[in-house]
């Protein structure tokens, strides 16, 4: 994946992918957490065209995950357009909402 999508920039310095990291809920187990991270992964990065590799990390007492989200618009011959407006501070502001709806 990231082989690819380090393929379809132009510059030495283009930023291929956004990193964004959602603390996960302690009263859910496992399977449940996963299930809520790949639902919220689908609503808000995947319909929109991204790209999502996860990586959960269970320390104790912190489970978080790591969501690592391509900057190209995903189509079916590949990598698209660079889509810009997915680093605009409102964006952040209405994922860290959502993920907050999302938990709760």
């Amino acid at each position: 994946l990231w082989n690819h999508a380090e393929k379809s920039e132009v510059r030495k310095d283009a930023q291929i992918a956004r990193e964004i990291e959602v603390a996960l809920p302690l009263e859910l187990s496992r399977k449940q957490q996963q299930i809520l991270l790949e639902r919220f992964i689908k609503t808000q990065f995947v319909k929109q065209g991204m790209v999502a590799d996860v990586c959960i990390h269970d320390k104790p007492g912190n489970p978080h995950a790591h969501i690592l989200l391509t900057t190209r618009e995903i189509n079916l011959t590949g990598f698209g357009k660079k889509n810009r407006d997915w680093n605009s501070k409102e964006q952040l502001e209405q994922w860290r909402s959502e993920w907050a709806s999302h938990t709760n």
